[in-house]
């Protein structure tokens, strides 16, 4: 039986939930646990319409990416399922936490 490699955090090396609760994906593929992507968040100073000031870079390939506010909760509680949680009686969870599904939510990148 083939054994599925344990995804690490490239910066402190923990291993990440194969459910990916405790990342951030770059829209490259890499995951970065939430603490870590939360120390490499910068205020952006290049806004568009809907950016909510902050940016994160990817340590492996060094894509920038926007915060949005499903990105800003999931790091402050180091939890996609706890970030969920916050909301889940909010009658607008629908529009501002956008593509993103329970727990299991669809990769990173859909918000991107």
């Amino acid at each position: 039986m083939e054994q599925s490699a344990v995804k690490e955090c490239p910066v402190c090396m923990r291993a990440l939930r194969s459910d990916g609760d405790d990342a951030l994906e770059c829209p490259n593929g890499h995951d970065t646990c939430l603490t870590c992507a939360a120390a490499m968040v910068t205020p952006c100073g290049d806004c568009k319409p809907g950016c909510s000031g902050l940016w994160w870079t990817c340590p492996i390939c060094r894509h920038r990416s926007s915060m949005r506010p499903p990105y800003i909760i999931a790091l402050l509680q180091k939890s996609w399922a706890k970030a969920h949680g916050l909301h889940a009686s909010d009658h607008d969870e629908e529009r501002w936490l956008a593509k993103c599904a329970v727990v299991t939510h669809e990769r990173n990148e859909a918000l991107l």
